[in-house]
């Protein structure tokens, strides 16, 4: 199992609590088994104990659970134990049915929304990359603005991007490139500068040794990923350059 992220607060939601850390929280997790292995505080078992015995019936008998040292208490405090076990479980599947903090069903997730696809990015793609390739197929509300596709280029791609109006096929302002793209126009196109350093990063005395053919390693599954975002009336031409990119305001 892999690492939980244990920073998620679930307490508004009604999960029993320890100073503000839900109960299931603070045990420890064995993730060397595909198993859910979860072994709780001395505090968890204790808290859930009381919520055992407080849901026991009225009477002298029931409230023998309740004495420490007793046989009965410490048949209470194994119960009040998988209780905080099956209170993390419940932690970890919140965790895990949502798509922003997922991480053993996140392959699930992607299945869900068509991923992988030609314009997923696989190599070094971290968790949180892969959360966010969910949630931005995932989402219901319409990515219209430059400035939404710039950032999620960001977060997907890692490369930072500026998308101006090509001044050649429209009138469109810059103070306008945040209204929806494509709105005003029938057909336009845009000019999209990726922070690439195209130097191909020759140090002095490499440039001997290198093929004047070749061709630099240019991030293209950027324009795949921009393509699924752009309206269908708006054309876009690429420039890999960071010195084009740092000249655009």
């Amino acid at each position: 199992m892999a690492l939980i992220n244990r920073l998620t607060n679930y307490a508004a939601r009604g999960v029993p609590t320890i100073n503000g850390l839900p109960i299931g929280e603070a045990g420890v997790f064995d993730n060397s088994t595909q198993e859910f292995k979860y072994t709780p505080t001395k505090e968890e078992c204790e808290q859930c104990l009381q919520i055992f015995t407080d849901s026991l019936p009225k009477g002298r008998l029931w409230e023998a659970f309740g004495v420490p040292k007793t046989i009965n208490n410490a048949f209470a405090y194994g119960v009040g134990s998988m209780i905080a076990i099956v209170l993390a479980y419940c932690n970890y599947l919140r965790r895990e049915l949502d798509p922003n903090t997922t991480t053993d069903l996140i392959s699930e997730w992607e299945e869900s929304v068509g991923l992988p696809d030609p314009c997923s990015i696989k190599a070094g793609l971290d968790i949180e990359s892969r959360r966010k390739q969910v949630v931005l197929r995932w989402r219901r509300t319409p990515i219209v603005l430059a400035s939404e596709i710039e950032q999620i280029v960001q977060d997907l791609t890692g490369y930072a991007i500026k998308i101006r109006p090509n001044r050649d096929s429209s009138s469109l302002d810059l103070a306008e490139i945040d209204s929806p793209l494509g709105s005003i126009f029938n057909r336009f196109s845009v000019d999209i500068f990726v922070d690439f350093d195209d130097s191909g990063g020759l140090d002095e005395g490499e440039l001997d040794e290198f093929e004047l053919d070749a061709k630099f390693a240019f991030p293209y599954f950027v324009e795949c990923v921009i393509s699924q975002l752009l309206p269908a009336n708006v054309l876009a031409n690429y420039f890999y350059s960071n010195v084009l990119y740092n000249e655009i305001l």
